[in-house]
């Protein structure tokens, strides 16, 4: 054992490699390069690389300040490259930072897994998702500019002596007392209003103070669905009440994402809107992204309220599993038709989107000139293969990152002096070669798995690391297949020396012979079964059965049972799916000397990951080699082997009896095995 500050010898740094890579509760072994291919929902892994494709993240990077500054219109990126190049990564990488700390941009976008026809309301979807993150809940950007909005134009309006007694809550008494403006003087509202207060808002009358709104910050005044959804975000910005602040938004974002209410946003603004069409949906996009414009922007920044235009990055993606985006060229062609109508009319987006080299070589052509024009077909937008020295880069980065919720082994890995183990640095460059950054880690994670699979750890971390590889490298197999790995299996347990010392010591069975009898493509083993070097012996044919076992029951009674001694000859019949009811293919004389049993696909498993461990036995220590015994014995108690066992037991007992009493042993000689 090492001390809890010494450094970790080369080996024992490997061994800790595989202890932690079976995951039990999950049947797999997990390697440091098993996490190869980003998704929209993934988990971001900050060991990759930075400098990989760094110049076209700065490109990107550049463009999205140009448009944010007003110094370019809305732009088209296409990202283009082979398959497993880093297309989708790349695009995620803009998608790490929160909305709430971007200064520059808001990343939209999600998974692809929606239709052509829903488009709009996918898109709108994304913009809300990404205006309110982390949370409805908690503060986000659409709360902030919306607020900054409805400030601004109260300081606005108390700039005009009486303009604002217009927008006050009035009592609505008979007498047409104004009771809110004596509760509530000019003095009072500017105060609260410098001071960034939401209470303000108590006291002013929602339609008419979204009007001034409206008119004061839409770019066009007479759109009546811009302005109902500005009305509506200034009702969205300041909940009802205090007791329950986000009944309201809740509402709200309800609304936007098509889910009409019983009638109370109606009530609240007076007029009511139905979202579900998809032209509706584009407004409502149009907008959000126009609050965040760099000429509204202009008109909110103030010195002691600082108020930066945003970019809407809007990102489509070409994800892995399926070949394209869209079905055909033509679902490709409308897309672009939209993306098109998004750039035209508004000035403040950035559409990033992915393709294969092949599919961008096939559409660009395709393309409406103008959305040609906006992307340059150049190398600068195609990514480039990871250069020797960055895959090598990328080793060492993810076996750190996967290191670094264990300080001791990762301190010591620091300080080897080969930071590539288990393997030597000219090994990984010919193991690697050239490629894709996936080829590069697919390969990694074969080799290490073969190479870490092959260690002697701790007996039972090593019977989990096998029983899960041969689960995740196993198909499933049926029939034939898997009768005939079934019994190369049992030919090999039973000729185990471990496994015939168990017998013998727990269950006083010795297997004095093991070797194959197939029967006419039925695998069978015949064991020739005992109790001590003098005792009288059995026979046991075990046939491991496919999917023709009503056929196959009875040849084998036939070849094995019929005419030969009833007290010494057996047949034992194994299959992966349980048998029913002999009866229905035996006849009656031949039920006591067959018997059935039931090996599933997770047992077969488990009996080849123990066979595998046990034949690493000089590798561990004693301790290690008992905890290997007890699991051994375990399996064949705990599978269809201990059923099979108390079925010889039983039945050489019975010969040894009459063995003992010097009767003639029966022959069976009449009647064949067909089935009744």
């Amino acid at each position: 054992m090492t001390t809890p500050n010494a450094p970790l010898a080369e080996l024992e740094i490997q061994r800790e490699f595989k202890r932690r890579m079976p995951q039990s509760d999950r049947m797999v072994n997990l390697s440091p390069f098993d996490d190869r291919i980003t998704t929209h929902s993934g988990r971001r892994l900050s060991c990759d690389l930075p400098d990989i494709n760094e110049p076209l993240r700065q490109h990107i990077r550049d463009v999205i300040q140009s448009v944010r500054n007003g110094e370019k219109k809305s732009q088209v990126i296409l990202l283009s490259g082979d398959a497993g190049v880093g297309k989708s990564h790349l695009l995620r990488t803009f998608q790490d930072v929160s909305p709430m700390e971007q200064s520059d941009y808001l990343f939209v976008g999600g998974s692809n897994h929606w239709r052509l026809e829903e488009f709009e309301g996918q898109l709108l979807d994304w913009v809300i998702a990404a205006l309110t993150h982390p949370s409805p809940t908690q503060p986000h950007v659409l709360l902030e500019r919306i607020q900054t909005i409805a400030f601004r134009a109260l300081e606005i309006l108390l700039e005009t002596p009486l303009g604002w007694k217009s927008c006050v809550k009035r009592s609505g008494d008979s007498q047409g007392i104004w009771s809110w403006f004596r509760r509530v003087q000019y003095p009072d509202l500017l105060a609260m209003t410098q001071q960034r207060d939401p209470k303000v808002f108590q006291y002013l009358q929602l339609g008419q103070f979204g009007d001034y709104v409206c008119d004061r910050f839409l770019s066009d005044r007479s759109n009546l669905t811009h302005r109902y959804i500005l009305k509506l975000l200034m009702a969205y910005a300041f909940p009802e009440s205090e007791d329950n602040p986000l009944n309201r938004r809740e509402r709200i974002l309800h609304w936007f994402r098509g889910r009409q209410d019983d009638g109370y946003l109606a009530q609240l603004l007076g007029t009511a809107e139905n979202l579900d069409r998809h032209y509706l949906k584009f407004e409502a996009i149009k907008l959000l992204a126009h609050l965040f414009s760099v000429s509204v922007s202009k008109e909110l920044d103030r010195p002691e309220y600082p108020c930066k235009p945003r970019v809407f990055l809007l990102t489509f993606d070409q994800t892995e599993g399926r070949d394209e985006l869209f079905e055909n060229d033509n679902q490709w062609r409308d897309f672009f038709t939209h993306l098109s109508e998004l750039y035209n009319t508004l000035s403040n987006v950035v559409i990033l989107f992915t393709m294969t080299l092949d599919l961008r070589d096939r559409l660009h052509p395709k393309m409406e000139r103008q959305f040609q024009d906006r992307i340059r077909m150049d190398k600068q937008f195609t990514l480039q293969l990871p250069n020797p020295e960055q895959i090598l880069q990328l080793y060492r980065a993810r076996i750190r990152y996967w290191l670094s919720d264990d300080p001791i082994v990762a301190d010591s890995f620091s300080k080897l002096d080969n930071p590539y183990i288990p393997f030597q640095v000219d090994e990984l460059r010919s193991l690697v070669g050239v490629g894709t950054l996936r080829s590069c880690l697919e390969k990694f994670d074969r080799a290490f798995h073969e190479r870490i699979g092959k260690l002697a750890v701790e007996s039972q971390l090593d019977f989990q690391y096998e029983l899960n590889r041969l689960t995740k490298e196993t198909e499933r197999s049926a029939g034939r297949e898997f009768a005939e790995l079934h019994l190369s299996l049992l030919e090999r347990l039973f000729n185990t020396r471990e496994v015939l010392d168990i017998l013998k010591e727990y269950h006083r069975l010795e297997i004095r012979e093991a070797i194959r009898s197939d029967l006419d493509r039925i695998p069978c083993l015949r064991l020739r079964i005992g109790q001590s070097e003098n005792s009288r012996t059995i026979e046991v044919n075990i046939a491991s059965l496919g999917r023709r076992y009503t056929q196959e029951i009875p040849e084998l009674v036939n070849e094995f049972l019929y005419r030969r001694e009833r007290l010494t000859k057996f047949v034992y019949l194994v299959r992966w799916q349980p048998l029913p009811e002999l009866s229905n293919y035996v006849k009656e004389n031949y039920l006591d000397r067959i018997e059935k049993g039931h090996c599933p696909e997770e047992q077969d498993l488990q009996l080849r990951a123990m066979l595998e461990i046990n034949s690493r036995r000089a590798n561990y220590s004693a301790e290690n080699l008992n905890v290997l015994n007890t699991l051994m014995q375990r399996l064949i108690s705990s599978t269809y082997l201990h059923d099979f066992i108390q079925f010889a037991v039983q039945k050489l007992q019975a010969a040894m009896a009459v063995s003992a009493t010097d009767t003639p042993l029966e022959t069976e000689s009449t009647g064949n095995a067909e089935a009744p």
